[in-house]
């Protein structure tokens, strides 16, 4: 499995996009400079009134399917 870190700040109007279901998909630049695409319903749970924002690690199986997120 492959793990990834990265970084996300959304206000929560921005984050009100992917609610809404304007956007399906962020697409984050990890630590080591690689560009991931991920479904925006993997995050709604880390989700505030500020919106969303912090450091998260993202394992992926074999077959590129989330394994596990998780706020840092």
């Amino acid at each position: 499995m492959k793990e990834y870190i990265f970084f996300i700040s959304l206000t929560y109007h921005e984050w009100l996009g992917f609610y809404r279901g304007h956007y399906r998909e962020l697409v984050v630049t990890s630590d080591q400079g690689q560009k991931l695409k991920i479904q925006a319903d993997h995050f709604t749970q880390f989700t505030t009134s500020a919106g969303l924002y912090g450091r998260f690690k993202l394992v992926i199986t074999p077959d590129k399917k989330v394994a596990s997120l998780a706020q840092l």
